[in-house]
């Protein structure tokens, strides 16, 4: 017994440390009631010392979530680009999902979010291990949801 136990605590000392993830400020646009779409806003610390990425996000309040970043193409025009490959979250570092920049698209909704409700959603990352959140939908006026974006 006490070989186990100290076999599999070496093997957890030897173990790279997996990367772990503080996720704050999470709200989802709430929708008119025309719309077929929402997006959703949250920051993501990587608090290890192990770089990660955020690759999607999963919830039952759309058929489909995809990670996007809005540009303004030369023209002047603002588009969401598609981030299939999701966001790059380095040690320490903060990745901000906002309005007018980086952000979660929830498409195909299966109800409308309206101001005051709740909805749950879960973050994937390469690395650490999914996060669950409970998100407040809230209407999101202006152009800037008051966050600072890393880049």
């Amino acid at each position: 017994m006490i070989r186990t136990t100290l076999a599999f605590l070496l093997a957890l000392a030897a173990a790279p440390a997996a990367a772990q993830m503080q996720v704050e400020h999470a709200t989802i646009s709430a929708a008119g009631p025309m719309a077929q779409a929402a997006a959703a806003y949250f920051t993501v610390t990587n608090t290890s010392d192990t770089a990660d990425r955020l690759v999607g996000v999963t919830t039952g309040l759309a058929a489909m979530a995809e990670l996007h970043r809005t540009e303004e193409t030369d023209d002047g025009l603002v588009r969401m680009v598609p981030e299939p490959d999701g966001f790059a979250i380095e040690p320490g570092e903060t990745l901000v999902l906002e309005q007018g920049g980086r952000h979660v698209m929830l498409m195909g909704l299966s109800e409308r979010p309206e101001d005051g409700a709740e909805a749950e959603i879960t973050l994937q990352f390469e690395h650490a291990d999914p996060v669950t959140l409970t998100v407040p939908v809230t209407t999101i006026l202006g152009g800037h949801s008051g966050h600072d974006s890393d880049g």
